[in-house]
């Protein structure tokens, strides 16, 4: 089933995998974050992953293919847009992953799923992926009152073949995560996660304009950007983390 798992930082979970998502059309916009004007946004009970000293936020817009839990068929209320903005953290130097400030997405029962399940910051928003010969415009509008005001519309073309980002890369420390965590009062969550190497291109961005977390003063002027056709992702049970033990 899994065809590759020696490029993993470490080994699969032992536990059994609950669900799979195909990710298709999938943008990674990078941009470099002061690490002090992060870490007051992330859990205490995480550890801020740096680069090189230098922290990063992460827009992937993407559309979510089929969804497939375990032993069960297709989930009917599938392949819709949907926006995650990322950080990049550890546990206590460990399993390096991501950590979620929003999530967007077009249907509102995977809103209310997520946050349940996940414990995931998820929101339902406006939200549609047009595509004109070789190029796409993603564009997306939340619309829960109770929350700040997102927006993004982006016009890009991949432009380029497909490569694998080599280890020891800012590109491959910015892609190949294989977990992620959240949060839900004092508790740490961590899901863990796994995929094939990230097929990427390089990729054009024609225009861009993005209100999606003003706090972190975020201009349009991302810093370096890649893009991938698709991606079938696996996910092991969220799982409480012992804040000593990890």
């Amino acid at each position: 089933m899994f065809q590759q798992t020696d490029h993993r930082p470490w080994p699969l979970s032992k536990g059994i995998w609950i669900m799979t998502q195909e990710w298709e059309k999938v943008l990674f916009l990078h941009y470099p974050i002061l690490p002090e004007r992060m870490m007051k946004y992330i859990p205490d009970s995480l550890e801020l992953d740096c680069w090189n000293g230098q922290a990063w936020l992460t827009i992937v817009p993407f559309w979510m293919g089929q969804i497939r839990p375990r032993g069960l068929p297709t989930f009917s209320y599938t392949r819709f847009p949907q926006i995650n903005v990322r950080t990049y953290v550890t546990d206590q130097g460990k399993k390096p992953g991501v950590y979620f400030f929003s999530c967007d997405a077009s249907r509102k029962l995977i809103v209310l799923l997520a946050k349940h399940l996940a414990h995931l910051p998820y929101y339902f928003a406006k939200m549609s992926l047009q595509k004109q010969g070789n190029e796409y415009i993603f564009s997306s509008h939340r619309q829960e009152k109770s929350s700040e005001e997102a927006k993004l519309c982006v016009h890009y073309q991949p432009s380029s073949g497909f490569w694998v980002a080599k280890q020891g890369t800012l590109d491959h420390w910015l892609i190949e995560r294989y977990c992620f965590y959240s949060c839900k009062g004092l508790n740490l969550y961590r899901a863990e996660i796994h995929h094939q190497p990230w097929q990427l291109q390089q990729v054009k961005v024609k225009t861009i304009q993005q209100q999606l977390l003003p706090k972190f003063w975020i201009s349009d002027s991302y810093t370096l950007a890649h893009y991938s056709d698709q991606q079938k992702v696996w996910f092991w049970p969220l799982k409480k983390v012992d804040k000593y033990h990890g």
